[in-house]
């Protein structure tokens, strides 16, 4: 189960990848980037809940991480069972 800190670690997470690939942006200027305000930025590098999906998804977008995300969507191959065999 999930607690509150992994939401921590995971917004300090993206606030470090943040200050690499835009080592001049405060949170306000990326909240700018992303189209929120730097309350949403703040609560997201934070781990504090009500931060939107979508807002989530843009972040990890600009921040070049999204093809990490598109892999957890990734339907696994269908296993298929012959008659009479068992899992």
């Amino acid at each position: 189960m999930l607690n509150e800190d992994w939401f921590k670690k995971q917004g300090k997470f993206i606030q470090k990848m943040r200050k690499r690939k835009f080592p001049n942006d405060t949170q306000t200027r990326f909240a700018a980037r992303i189209g929120v305000g730097v309350t949403t930025i703040r609560n997201l590098e934070a781990g504090k809940g009500g931060v939107a999906w979508e807002t989530v998804v843009k972040a990890l977008d600009i921040l070049g991480m999204k093809n990490q995300l598109d892999a957890l969507f990734v339907e696994p191959p269908e296993i298929k069972i012959k008659s009479g065999e068992s899992w």
